[in-house]
């Protein structure tokens, strides 16, 4: 039987922690692209939501602080309704308390508008807290003025209630004749509301309400491709309606879009009573994301308990049990895969020790051979650096080597000119003298003897040999000069190849450094080339130990 290798058993776990680790983040894949990265915007923000509700407490208090400040009575009551819009889905017992210092500022003016509006208010308030009675009793007993002086506020106020009593509504009768009112109070509210966006929720509501919600998304879709979301009052009433459609219709991915999007909206104006973050729970959970879908439910319960919204727990009681036991399952089944994950991982951690274990002998044996081999490889790249700079240590020497002979071979050539020019003058000097003797001219042969011809002197001789060294090395006078500071420099005179000074250190660069050898070819004492030497060392712009050498460099 052939047992696997340690490789083979290695792929074979990681196949399967990778199949777990793909079991346990399925769900982050379920959504579009859009409707994810509005999750998580989501989750951003409902971390950031106590900042939102801070910003939401400083409105309120500047506004309580005016309201408490003036005495005027008529801005008082617009600062009471301010605070009430403030309030209206954020603490429900609290509007109910203002809605009724509204009635005592709108009795204290003795304005009969303003009573009515403040009763619409408080039908409101209770609403929220769930005293749909009440809130309807206190519309009921409104005169019919008050419905003609704003007939779209007081129809919305039954619309309201009654979308509340159906959605609360254990009862099929009831929820029939709720159905009902809220259709006819739409209706009425459409009769009276001039404005486009009115029209189209109330005519698009009923379309759901009578079972139409394909042609409900038709109104919304033309009414949103007329005018941007952006400047409506209330974003998120409208994503939210559009989410509510999309739901009815399936079209789960969009209604996750809408709901996310209206949630967003209203965690950052800081509201505490609201339903998008409800129903998207909900479609979470029925989708298989149950930990999203949780900490959802367990936010809007939160939130609900601190606005005092006590109808709306009613509403989400039955789906509590259901979010909760799917994200226990969840929650097991993730405990379980960690579990299996974390033997697997456990079992890979002891061989991979083992695999260690031998992998650190053979590297143990490893290094000791490649530190052998680096002392070998040491050894010989010293060895090739001392070859190579012994080499260009030769190729230097040779070049010097090339370069003299060159030199000395040129040098000869002149100097043999030189020396039969000279012989040749000599030789007819030496004859002229002879003649002159031979014909007994004693006194001329004297006077030639005493003055010899211009071509024999020492000054006929060294402006040859200055010739002779210029053309070996004709930029000698520059490079020299380049060795010496500005104010030192040589320039020979007119008619003058070189001055003592450089033909001096002429016979240094050919290798003749002795001073008393230099004083005897150049017909100087020696304490004459001394001071000359000494003087051009001293302004040398370059170490005094170096001059010499430097001079000896110059190139032809």
């Amino acid at each position: 039987m052939k047992f696997p290798s340690l490789s083979e058993i290695l792929v074979r776990l990681l196949a399967v922690v990778t199949l777990l680790t793909v079991a346990d983040t399925v769900n982050a894949a379920r959504w579009s692209h859009r409707s994810d990265s509005l999750l998580r915007v989501l989750d951003r923000e409902l971390s950031r939501s106590p900042q939102y509700e801070a910003e939401k407490m400083q409105r309120i208090h500047r506004l309580r602080n005016r309201q408490k400040a003036t005495v005027d009575l008529r801005e008082k009551f617009d600062l009471t309704q301010q605070l009430f819009r403030e309030y209206r889905r954020y603490n429900m017992d609290t509007t109910v308390i203002l809605s009724r210092e509204a009635s005592d500022i709108a009795e204290r003016l003795g304005i009969d508008t303003l009573k009515w509006h403040a009763k619409i208010m408080e039908a409101e308030g209770l609403k929220g807290m769930g005293m749909y009675q009440e809130s309807l009793a206190i519309l009921t007993a409104l005169p019919q003025q008050a419905r003609d002086v704003n007939p779209v506020r007081y129809y919305n106020r039954f619309t309201s209630l009654y979308i509340s009593l159906l959605e609360n509504s254990l009862l099929l009768p009831e929820a029939e004749e709720y159905k009902a009112k809220q259709l006819a109070y739409r209706d009425s509210v459409m009769m009276f509301d001039t404005s486009e966006w009115g029209r189209v929720v109330n005519q698009a509501e009923s379309f759901k309400l009578t079972g139409h919600p394909e042609k409900a998304l038709e109104l919304y879709n033309n009414f949103i491709n007329k005018f941007s979301t952006d400047t409506l009052d209330n974003p998120s009433m409208w994503y939210g309606v559009l989410g509510d459609t999309y739901l009815m219709l399936g079209r789960n991915d969009e209604a996750v879009e809408a709901l996310a999007l209206a949630s967003i909206d209203d965690i950052r104006k800081g509201i505490r009573n609201y339903t998008a973050l409800q129903n998207l729970a909900s479609i979470l959970n029925a989708n298989g994301d149950h930990e999203r879908a949780f900490s959802y439910i367990h936010q809007t319960i939160n939130d609900i308990d601190r606005s005092h919204a006590r109808a709306r727990l009613n509403q989400i009681a039955d789906l509590i049990p259901i979010i909760n036991s799917a994200y226990i399952s969840q929650s097991y089944q993730n405990t379980r895969n960690q579990t299996i994950t974390i033997v697997v991982v456990s079992i890979l951690a002891l061989i991979l020790i083992v695999a260690l274990m031998i992998i650190r002998k053979r590297n143990a044996d490893l290094k000791k051979q490649h530190r052998l081999m680096d002392d070998s490889n040491a050894r010989l790249q010293k060895g090739r650096e001392e070859m190579t700079q012994l080499n260009e240590n030769l190729a230097d020497l040779n070049q010097q080597l090339m370069e003299a002979n060159r030199i000395k071979i040129k040098y000869l050539g002149y100097l043999f000119n030189l020396c039969s020019e000279y012989i040749e003058q000599t030789e007819k000097y030496r004859k002229s003298v002879l003649q002159l003797l031979k014909v007994r001219k004693t006194a001329e042969a004297e006077k030639a003897l005493a003055k010899a011809p211009p071509e024999l002197s020492m000054k006929s001789f060294l402006r040859e040999f200055d010739a002779i060294f210029l053309n070996l090395y004709p930029n000698f006078v520059t490079r020299f000069n380049d060795l010496l500071v500005p104010e030192a420099r040589i320039t020979p005179s007119e008619g003058e190849l070189l001055t003592p000074e450089l033909r001096i250190y002429a016979l240094v660069r050919l290798g003749i450094t002795d001073s008393t050898k230099i004083a005897a070819f150049l017909n100087y004492s020696p304490q004459t080339v001394y001071n000359y030497r000494q003087r051009m060392r001293n302004n040398a712009c370059v170490p005094k130990t170096e001059f010499v050498e430097k001079v000896k460099s110059i190139r032809p």
